[in-house]
């Protein structure tokens, strides 16, 4: 195919599209009638010989094309708007700039202490807006409305910039008297335990001997055993 014949302008199109999955709404977002949008996806099926989005009860679905080429799209688009964009240095001293983060309760309780003594220090009239998971989808992040999103994540869209900002693990404390180490101690116990959840910072001087503490660790020093989980035996 000669890509000098291919309007690129559709690839837009089909990038809200598939976003959006309503051709009113789609129009609505890029400030076209619903006709001009209607023409549009007329012919984006027809550049890739694929029906894209198909009516059904629960509204328009994708296709599994159409599923394939997102991830594409939105990359392409993302890296001739890094192109074009205008750069300018940031001033972290006089922005007044509202980040806008999501962060599940555990990411925020490990990093944001740090993080706002730092913004403190360097970028002092930033403002952080810090949002729960449940306010907030890989939607806002692709159309800009969220500017990070800190969580543990088992699947995100190929076009999304990622870094591991830590790897943590589970360490197991016990007495030394306990009796389940009579048997070799493995993970298959935990289900038939009966499980407590203990405030942060408790201390556990003198656990009994039949206790088992599960501790959840960060690479921070002071975020070790952010979270005990207290177990014992059953009964």
């Amino acid at each position: 195919m000669d890509i000098s014949r291919v309007d690129l302008n559709l690839l837009v199109y089909l990038d809200v599209l598939l976003r959006e999955r309503n051709v009113t709404k789609a129009a609505n977002h890029l400030g076209i009638t619903q006709p001009a949008m209607s023409n549009g996806l007329r012919r984006l099926r027809d550049l890739f010989g694929d029906p894209l989005l198909v009516r059904t009860s629960e509204g328009m679905t994708a296709t599994e094309r159409a599923t394939e080429l997102q991830p594409l799209v939105r990359s392409i688009l993302s890296d001739i708007e890094q192109a074009v964009h205008e750069k300018t240095a940031f001033a972290a001293m006089e922005s007044q700039r509202v980040f806008r983060i999501m962060a599940s309760d555990y990411a925020e309780s490990c990093l944001m202490p740090r993080v706002l003594r730092r913004i403190r220090q360097e970028a002092p009239h930033v403002t952080l807006d810090v949002l729960t998971p449940s306010d907030v989808s890989f939607l806002d992040v692709e159309q800009g409305r969220l500017d990070m999103a800190i969580n543990r994540f088992d699947k995100i869209p190929q076009s999304f910039h990622q870094k591991t900002l830590w790897t943590e693990y589970f360490a197991c404390l016990m007495n030394a008297r306990n009796p389940i180490l009579k048997e070799p101690f493995t993970l298959c116990y935990t289900p038939s335990i009966r499980r407590s959840v203990a405030s942060i910072g408790r201390r556990f001087l003198q656990p009994p001997a039949s206790t088992v503490i599960f501790v959840t660790t960060t690479g921070f020093p002071w975020g070790l055993c952010s979270q005990h989980l207290t177990t014992t035996e059953p009964g």
